[in-house]
């Protein structure tokens, strides 16, 4: 009990070559940079076959693992997305800082200035940028 048996003996011999026989290749519009077992799997009755194949041969706790490690990965994703878009909030914010502080010090130095009856030099200190 808890032993799996191998992909062979759970499908046999010629269909875990793909129904062809031994030497034979597949055809090439199946064939994968993967290897040829894995295009002829590239169908969606392909994929199917091998989850159902997986399920006989992965122990359950393997499968739970590997879900919950998926899972996981989806949530590290979004928190990496998130730290992106903030990063990139973050540059956008010091370019418009950095063009505030600019656009406040020429109006705080501007010659104007010199003809009001209270300039704002006189209530507020000059921003160095």
């Amino acid at each position: 009990a808890g032993q799996h048996s191998p992909l062979v003996s759970v499908v046999g011999p010629r269909q875990a070559m793909g129904g062809q026989e031994a030497g034979e290749s597949p055809p090439k519009s199946l064939e994968s940079p993967m290897g040829p077992r894995l295009g002829r799997m590239a169908t969606d009755q392909g994929y199917k076959n091998v989850w159902e194949l997986a399920e006989k041969v992965i122990p359950p706790p393997t499968t739970k693992v590997w879900k919950e490690l998926h899972r996981f990965q989806i949530q590290y994703n979004a928190v990496l997305q998130e730290r992106a878009d903030t990063i990139a909030e973050v540059d956008t914010l010091r370019e418009q800082n950095r063009e505030l502080k600019m656009l406040l010090n020429q109006y705080l130095t501007s010659k104007v200035n010199g003809q009001l009856y209270v300039p704002p030099t006189a209530t507020i200190a000059r921003v160095d940028g």
